[in-house]
């Protein structure tokens, strides 16, 4: 696990290597927690 922080808010994120994908409902969980609008970040726009 890591531990991302943002302003006043943390998150734990599960740790998958470099050669693995995120689970996009952790990364969506990660992103509510941290006060992110999810539709903005980079990558896929089919995601919304």
């Amino acid at each position: 696990m890591v531990t991302v922080h943002r302003e006043e808010r943390t998150s734990q994120a599960p740790l998958g290597g470099s050669h693995k994908d995120l689970d996009p409902r952790g990364a969506r969980r990660v992103c509510e927690e941290l006060g992110l609008d999810w539709s903005e970040l980079p990558g896929p726009t089919g995601r919304v």
